[in-house]
């Protein structure tokens, strides 16, 4: 009896601990990302997520490593932009001050808001198979219209 208490309390603490790891890679990334492009484009963004975001249900390690690979898209994509001249860069961190990721479970395809500079990037999780986050493909389109594409 004791052994099956010492397994149960040991995958507990594996679980909570590759749990944590995938918040910690996330803040990991926000971390790399502000540091280039404070670099390349002068200023950071406040990268965050919904608390209302699971990363414990089945497919919680999956929808952090979209949270994560999707604040890494949008800083390459901002840091793409913000290369092409100094005119760029400073478009660039007048129009996206932060970047909020969030779950959307009602839809198949993701999808970006704004409301001014805060943009808001929904991660589709309808179909939680294929988990999809939208990257940094609202980015250019936003720069150069000031317009988010159409939602699919």
């Amino acid at each position: 009896m004791k052994r099956i208490g010492t397994l149960v309390v040991a995958a507990m603490c594996l679980t909570s601990t590759a749990y944590a790891g995938s918040k910690k890679d996330i803040l990991d990334e926000v971390v790399t990302t502000n540091k280039d492009l404070k670099e390349k484009c002068g200023c950071t963004l406040k990268f965050s997520w919904s608390p209302k975001i699971d990363f414990t249900n089945d497919y919680g390690s999956s929808l952090a490593y979209n949270i994560e690979k999707m604040f890494e898209s949008v800083g390459e994509g901002a840091i793409k932009w913000c290369q092409q001249s100094a005119d760029h860069a400073t478009k660039f961190c007048s129009m996206v001050k932060s970047v909020h990721a969030d779950e959307d479970k009602t839809v198949e395809s993701p999808y970006t808001t704004n409301k001014g500079p805060n943009v808001v990037s929904f991660i589709a999780t309808k179909i939680p198979q294929q988990i999809m986050n939208h990257g940094d493909a609202w980015l250019e389109s936003f720069l150069q219209t000031s317009k988010m594409p159409e939602r699919k």
